[in-house]
């Protein structure tokens, strides 16, 4: 395959569905080790670099009118029904040429589970759950493609700090440093799959981008979110039921 280059503006390529992104130099990351440190960068940055919405989205709003969106859902979901309404827009950014009847079982599933974990702590997903979870959707969807797309549990961690600087409500790191409910595991896997499963990937030498700056990336196939729309593509919507039924059970959200 031919390389070639694209441009986006804050790590956005046009999608069918919106998509949160989040983008930090990894070299200025790699520096900060303090928690509090962690938590004042965020503070400052994560208004103008998280939750970059799709490129001609018919819902396009920006960045601060998506996470406000998602924000208020997730503020809801202390109740039953709240808490499928949120599950239901998590799994549509997720969970993709699945049949209907078959995306509302998995939003219920997953509904079910984040209230079955508010009441009863030990049933978090670790936040290595969520880096393994993500690792092995890549892998399956690599095919012939060269380079691998994979995360750590470090950078799992990051985006918690980043998701809770902008609404707590989307991420209960304060309480539980090394697990999240499993609402937050699924946007969790958004923000990877939207990202490369990095915090941010800049030319060296390159600031932390605000908004409408550009630079370029990788090919579409070193994408993970056309990687992965591309495999799920060439299968049954059966198949790809399967794929996230074994997803979420591997994350310890079950039936």
């Amino acid at each position: 395959m031919t390389s070639r280059t694209t441009s986006r503006a804050l790590n956005l390529q046009p999608r069918s569905r919106p998509e949160c992104g989040a983008l930090i130099d990894r070299r200025l990351a790699a520096r900060i080790m303090a928690p509090a440190a962690w938590v004042l960068l965020a503070a400052f940055i994560a208004p103008l670099i998280l939750g970059a919405q799709a490129a001609g989205s018919p819902s396009a709003g920006g960045p601060s009118a998506f996470l406000n969106s998602l924000s208020a859902y997730a503020q809801r979901a202390a109740s039953p029904a709240g808490d499928l309404s949120y599950a239901t827009e998590l799994m549509r950014m997720t969970a993709s040429h699945v049949s209907q009847g078959d995306f509302a079982q998995l939003a219920r599933r997953l509904a079910s589970a984040d209230q079955a974990a508010r009441h009863d702590p030990t049933k978090y997903i670790p936040e290595t759950a969520v880096a393994a979870a993500f690792n092995w959707l890549m892998a399956q969807a690599q095919g012939n493609h060269a380079g691998p797309i994979r995360t750590d549990v470090q950078t799992v961690h990051r985006f918690r700090w980043f998701l809770e600087a902008y609404s707590p409500a989307l991420s209960s790191v304060k309480e539980h440093p090394a697990s999240c409910l499993p609402d937050e595991a699924l946007l969790l896997l958004s923000q990877l799959k939207s990202n490369n499963g990095k915090i941010g990937f800049l030319p060296r030498g390159q600031p932390v981008p605000r908004v409408g700056e550009t630079f370029s990336v990788e090919d579409a196939a070193n994408d993970a979110y056309m990687r992965l729309d591309q495999y799920l593509a060439a299968r049954s919507a059966a198949a790809n039921m399967a794929l996230f039924s074994g997803l979420l059970q591997d994350m310890g959200i079950q039936r």
